[in-house]
């Protein structure tokens, strides 16, 4: 396994917000909820649209799900970035995304398949590319990047 590094400044974050933001809400979401959460790429790949919206449709304050690798509950917030681009990730396309048992990640195989996390990590490694960003990025470095934002009080 390759090491994979974080994401260790605001202006990168920021860069590569506005480049998913240009290209898909999705991945926009993607890279939103993985750099605020600390899930495992796998956990935010799992996520359904049940996961994120009550029963009134509204955007939980927080979300509960079962870890695939330690199997173990966790809680996590719902913060004020991940609920902003909920909503506008639901303001496209809302009838077909509003599906409670929908993914919120579906590959363009269908609904009933998030994408993979080879996929994810393409999605990631290449915007980072393309932004510039030197250092080597993979799906790892959502949680990584979590983590120096806790350190510094971001």
């Amino acid at each position: 396994m390759e090491y994979v590094h974080p994401i260790k400044t605001q202006e990168e974050i920021d860069i590569l917000k506005e480049y998913f933001a240009k290209r898909s809400k999705r991945d926009l979401l993607l890279f939103v909820i993985g750099i605020n959460s600390g899930l495992r790429i796998s956990d935010i790949l799992r996520l359904r649209v049940k996961d994120v919206l009550d029963d009134e449709y509204n955007i939980r304050r927080s979300c509960e799900i079962r870890e695939k690798k330690t199997g173990k509950l966790k809680q996590f917030a719902l913060n004020k970035k991940i609920r902003e681009i909920l909503l506008e990730y639901f303001e496209t396309d809302a009838d077909y995304k509003i599906n409670e048992e929908n993914f919120l990640f579906p590959s363009r195989k269908g609904i009933n398949k998030p994408i993979t996390r080879y996929h994810a990590w393409r999605i990631l490694s290449g915007a980072a590319k393309e932004v510039g960003i030197k250092e080597r990025i993979g799906t790892h470095t959502l949680r990584k990047t979590f983590d120096i934002m806790l350190t510094k009080g971001e």
